[in-house]
């Protein structure tokens, strides 16, 4: 497996890429079910002094097919590392026990755990027709309407394109590659 480790307003030091190899070796254990092909380790430090939780660490992998992502911010680098590891195996093992049960496997102590974190399902659908907008004009519609997010028909790429509310109050923007 792939290890990824860099820095976002960061220069990632040599202390801090040893503890991340440390705590990743326990993801190393889910290698073979999970199949986890590369894990990508980003440290950004917020410029912003007024937030407390400033230093932030994200795990993402990638495995076939499927991206799992594991984020924690704090104080102290090292005790984000901590965290975000554990969150993530945490994640793996519930994807891990998605796969065995998905493919009819019967054993009892995974039965067990998806009964106490069933599957979310659809509950609605809802369908809308987008015409092309700029990206001022989908701003303006996300503050109109109050939603967490807008999807639309982006003028200038001609692609559908997401806008979303982030954690900090600031707006996010997604567009398919």
């Amino acid at each position: 497996m792939r290890t990824i480790i860099k820095g976002k307003n960061f220069k990632v030091n040599d202390v801090l890429k040893q503890k991340v190899q440390e705590k990743l070796s326990k993801i190393d254990r889910h290698q073979h079910f999970a199949n986890i092909k590369e894990l990508e380790v980003e440290f950004s430090i917020e410029k912003n002094p007024t937030i407390a939780n400033n230093n932030t660490v994200e795990i993402t992998a990638y495995t076939k097919g499927h991206v799992i992502r594991a984020k924690e911010a704090s104080h102290d680098m090292e005790a984000s590392i901590d965290v975000v590891v554990d969150k993530l195996d945490r994640q793996i093992e519930k994807y891990k026990g998605k796969l065995y049960h998905s493919q009819n496997h019967k054993g009892r102590h995974q039965a067990i755990e998806l009964k106490q974190e069933p599957t979310p399902k659809v509950l609605r659908k809802k369908r809308f027709s987008t015409r092309p907008v700029t990206l001022d004009e989908a701003i303006l519609q996300i503050e109109l309407l109050g939603h967490d997010f807008y999807v639309f028909h982006n003028a200038e790429s001609g692609k559908i394109n997401v806008l979303y509310y982030r954690k900090d109050g600031g707006l996010g923007l997604m567009e398919p590659e």
